[in-house]
């Protein structure tokens, strides 16, 4: 297991718009972008709520260069809901229940720079960063 740097957005960002914020916010111009799209039919609408039935999950890379360094943003969007406890209890702890619903994930490995770049996305996107995803901090807001 490593250490990530993480950002929570609530509701969806496409992967073009978090392209045009590492472009307007960093100077940064991806390389290259794998994704996946899938769709998935949904039989168990106690655990997942979705309004459609279906799973459209979108999961991939976003690579380019930073400071000298190559880098490999993850990107993870779902439109479903996934009920825990622990995504309500994050939701609750950060005063925005929007985010024990739809949410969009970013991550990138640890350290100054990953930092960094997941706070300018954190602040574009209205977001919360944590820093150390191994740390006893967890994820607080960006203004």
């Amino acid at each position: 297991m490593s250490v990530d740097t993480r950002v929570l957005i609530a509701g969806k960002v496409s992967v073009e718009a978090v392209v045009e914020a590492l472009k307007t916010e960093l100077g940064v111009v991806p390389t290259d972008n794998t994704r996946r799209e899938t769709s998935y039919h949904i039989e168990d609408d106690i655990i997942y709520l979705s309004k459609t039935g279906e799973e459209k999950r979108v999961v991939g890379f976003i690579s380019f260069e930073y400071k000298g360094e190559r880098r490999n943003l993850f990107y993870y969007h779902t439109n479903i809901v996934f009920v825990s406890k622990e995504n309500l209890e994050l939701a609750i702890k950060l005063n925005n229940l929007n985010l024990a619903g739809e949410v969009t994930n970013l991550r990138l490995g640890y350290d100054d720079n990953a930092v960094e770049i997941l706070t300018a996305l954190a602040k574009r996107f209205n977001g919360y960063i944590d820093e150390n995803d191994c740390d006893a901090h967890g994820y607080h807001k960006v203004e």
